[in-house]
């Protein structure tokens, strides 16, 4: 059994609206659920591995911040949420949420924080979803 950290979800919810001139914004809240699913508990180190929430917009990235986060019993669950405005333009960036790791996490003897599945690191919620939820 190894360990397997994943990203289980990317949601967002609105907390209030607030106009301005000349656009119309929201400040939403947006919530990374990471599980870890594998049979073996995650164990490492600070500063090795990290939750990073991007804007992506096209060919555009933009850092919201990253999530830290070291162990993960099996089955553990830490939500993580980062609160932001969000304009609702006609052509709106998603939210990215992905499990980063230093480069040499593998290499490093521990075989207590090497992700089983890296397929399984990455949740995206579109803009056009992100949205719905804000103009509701």
């Amino acid at each position: 059994n190894k360990p397997n950290p994943t990203v289980l979800n990317v949601s967002v919810t609105k907390i209030s609206s607030i106009s301005t001139t000349p656009s119309y914004k929201k400040r939403i809240r947006v919530s990374v659920t990471l599980k870890n699913i594998g049979g073996a508990k995650y164990t490492s180190n600070e500063n090795q591995q990290g939750v990073l929430l991007t804007l992506v917009e096209g060919t555009i990235v933009r850092s919201l911040t990253d999530f830290k986060f070291v162990n993960l019993a099996v089955n553990e669950v830490k939500v993580f949420t980062f609160d932001m405005d969000w304009y609702s333009p006609e052509f709106p960036p998603s939210i990215k949420a992905e499990i980063t790791y230093d480069p040499d996490i593998l290499n490093d003897s521990n075989t207590g924080n090497d992700d089983s599945n890296l397929k399984d690191n990455m949740k995206v919620i579109t803009g056009e979803s992100v949205n719905a939820v804000v103009n509701r």
